[in-house]
């Protein structure tokens, strides 16, 4: 199915467009399926995370609601 998800980067952060409700849970993995970082939705429709902290590479950012959950790489 489409996704509701979208990422896009800026300086040292990553912002999150979304479809999943406020409180649902997100989550920050390296290439090899690592949790590196999770937190919670705060904001409806877009929502973002600092990377200042990552190096370099490939990432994934996983949304879940419980029930529905959606991911997408990254480059940082």
């Amino acid at each position: 199915g489409a996704s509701g998800m979208s990422l896009a980067l800026a300086a040292d952060q990553l912002y999150m467009s979304h479809d999943l409700p406020v409180g649902s849970t997100w989550e920050l993995l390296d290439a090899t399926g690592r949790l590196l970082k999770n937190g919670r939705i705060m904001a409806e429709k877009q929502d973002m995370i600092s990377i200042a902290d990552l190096v370099p590479g490939t990432y994934i950012v996983r949304l879940s609601d419980g029930n529905r959950q959606e991911s997408a790489p990254f480059l940082r």
